[in-house]
Parts: structure tokens; sequence; C-alpha cells
């Protein structure tokens, strides 16, 4: 008599979660700091990133397309992460040329920068269960990245950078493995049959478009401060050791803020949520330009708890209610592309030029002004008349 353990898909898509933001921490986590220490500029280093990161838009945009059309989520994300572990285990091979660097950084994001919002609409349309449940799955993720980030700049101390692309690889490889014993999303539905996949539907929904041009402008600010954090840290005398705890820090925050999203996210309205998240992204950004030391830089990063803890299950959450049928992947990898994306490269591009003509400071009062813009217009949401954000849901 053969025994078969079955284990409930909540713990399945916990344990993907785990090892997928793992595997990212080892070299996410530090390659910009890698990059800084081979003595490239922050102008060279924002360049590249934003050739990594617009990229990355483009790929947002194609893998989730992908998805809908093909109605499986499964097998492109399963290839993505074949790929990008091939690319990152030679990454010591470009380090001598920027032209290989850029083309390496290009590919990196055109795989990786869909992948977090697959992975959502993977499990958020696998079940009614999962839907509920996606804040515990994604806080698992946030503990996986935690732990690794805590402990590998000691690692990185002890055997080198290059240990950052073989622990990639090998963590990419059980990410995939875990992958394999998950059943496909239910994108195969009789609803997305019918649905006609065209994402123009998408722009003549104002509450979507709304939606995501105030969380762009205000991750703008946000990732110029999180993809040049190190810059930061060594402004107030920090190290790849601070670097490594305070990634750490950002990241465990997140974790009783994602368990409670079951919570709050029955009782209060998304566009509520998303102004509360948007006003401790102001104040994380406050405190990160009256940081003196790196201790206070690392305190700056707890408030990732009521920022970011807040805000990504509530836009997955409030993403997947207002996407119509046969677009409901596309629609989560168009926002994760815009806010992720289009903010990510130009706080790459802003950032990095930036603190190279004006300094550090310069640059956190920039992206103090560009959260209080994001703020104000998570605020124009909030006010919206409900009535007139039903009808336009219902157009689209």
């Amino acid at each position: 008599m053969q025994l078969r353990l079955r284990v409930s898909p909540i713990y399945k898509f916990s344990a993907l979660q785990w090892f997928f933001w793992s595997s990212w921490a080892t070299f996410g986590a530090f390659n910009v700091y890698h990059l800084g220490e081979r003595g490239l500029s922050n102008s060279l280093v924002g360049m590249l990133l934003s050739i990594m990161t617009f990229s990355g838009i483009l790929g947002q945009y194609f893998w989730g397309y992908l998805c809908d059309r093909l109605q499986t989520v499964k097998k492109v994300f399963i290839f993505c992460i074949a790929c990008l572990a091939l690319i990152i285990v030679f990454f010591p091979l470009y380090l001598g040329s920027p032209v290989l660097l850029a083309i390496a950084l290009g590919l990196i994001g055109w795989f990786w920068s869909a992948q977090p919002s697959i992975i959502d609409s993977w499990t958020v349309e696998s079940s009614p269960q999962l839907a509920r449940n996606y804040g515990f799955t994604r806080s698992f993720g946030s503990v996986g990245f935690a732990v690794v980030a805590s402990v590998f700049g000691r690692f990185i101390g002890l055997y080198g950078w290059n240990v950052m692309f073989y622990s990639f690889a090998a963590l990419a490889l059980v990410t995939i493995a875990v992958a394999s014993t998950i059943e496909d999303s239910n994108l195969r539905t009789a609803d997305n049959k019918r649905a006609k996949v065209d994402p123009r539907r998408l722009l003549k929904m104002p509450d979507y478009v709304l939606l995501i041009v105030a969380a762009t402008v205000i991750f703008i600010g946000h990732q110029s401060t999180m993809i040049f954090l190190p810059a930061i840290l060594r402004s107030v005398g920090g190290s790849p050791v601070d670097q490594g705890t305070a990634m750490s820090v950002s990241a465990v925050s997140e974790m009783p803020v994602f368990l409670l999203s079951v919570w709050y996210l029955k009782r209060f309205q998304p566009r509520g949520l998303l102004l509360f998240a948007a006003a401790f992204y102001v104040l994380r950004i406050f405190l990160l330009f009256q940081a003196r030391s790196p201790q206070m830089v690392i305190y700056a990063g707890a408030l990732q708890s009521l920022s970011f803890g807040v805000f990504l299950p509530t836009m997955v959450y409030y993403v997947k209610q207002i996407a119509p049928a046969g677009l409901k992947t596309t629609a989560q990898t168009i926002a994760t592309g815009s806010y992720f994306g289009i903010g990510g490269v130009l706080g790459s591009i802003l950032g990095g030029r930036t603190i190279d003509a004006f300094g550090v400071q310069f640059m956190l009062a920039g992206a103090l002004l560009l959260s209080l813009t994001g703020f104000a217009l998570f605020l124009v949401n909030f006010l919206r008349a409900p009535q007139v954000i039903e009808e336009s849901l219902s157009r689209g």
C-alpha cells in the first residue's frame, strides 16, 4: 500500500515564495553594493540598473500577456527562473565589460521582473481560499528574504562576491522543484476563454489608471532610496553588514502585516488602505532624510511594515477585483511593471545622477517630494465618489 503525503496548496505557495525570494536575496540585495565595490560610478550603476529595469518593464507586459494568452502561469514561471539561473551563474564573466554587463542585466530584468506578480496572480487565481490567504503565503517570501539577507553579507565577507551567483543558481533550482509540484492557476475558465485578451481595455478604466499613476509616482522616490541604499549607508558610515541588516529588518517587518492582511482587507476599503500605506512611505523617506547613522537608516527600514507591507496585499487584491476576465495576470503585471518598473527606471537614473551631482541628501529631498505627490494622488483616488468608481469598473 503506497502512502502519499498531501500538502495543502497554501503551504506549497508559502514554500515557493520562500525559495523564490531567498534566491533573489543572494543577488538582488547585494548586486548594487557589489558593482560599487568593483569601482563603477553611481551614474554608471544607475544607468545599468535602468537598463535592467526598463527591460523588466517590457518583460512584465510580455510575460503577463503570454500567461493570459497561453492560459498557463506555471510553465512561463519555470521557464523564466531556469533562464535566470543560467544567466546569473556566469555573471563573473561579464564584469570586465560594461557592454556585457548591460546585456546581462537587461536579460535579468527581462526574465525576473514579471515573476513576483506572476506568483501573485498564480496564487490569487488558483482558488478563493488561496486568494484570501495571499498575505500569509507572501509573508514566507519576506522571511526567506530576511533570513538570507541577514547572513549573506557575512558569507560574501568570507567567500568573496562570486558566492552570490552560485547561491542564486542553487536556490533557483530549488524554486523550480517546488513550482513543479503546484497545479497551474485556473486561467482556463469559461469566462477567460470567451474574453478578448486585449490589454487596451485596461486603459479605459479610470480607476485602474489613476491607481497605477499614483503608485508609480510614489515608487520613483521609494525605489531611488532602495536602489541607492548602499550610497545612503556609506554616507552615514555604513558597511555591507549594515546593508544586509537593513534589508533583513525591512523584510522581517513585512511579515506580521502580510499575515494580518486577511483581517484588514475584510474590514477596510482598499482605497483607504492604499492612502494609509502612502502616508507611511512619506514618513519612511522623511526619516531617511533625517538619518545620521547606519542605525537610523535601519530603523527607518522597519516602516516597510506599514508602507509596502500594507500596499502590496491591498494592491494585488484590488487589481484582482477590478481587472476584467481574461486580463487578470496582465493587469497584475502591468501594475507591477509600472510602479516597480517605470518607478525603478526613473529612480535609478534620477537617483544616480542626483547623488553624483548634488549628494545623497539632495536625492532624499527629491524622493520626499515625490512621495508627497504620490500621497496626494492616492488622496484623490480615496476621495472619488464610490459610484463613479463602480461605473468605471463596469465599463472596463
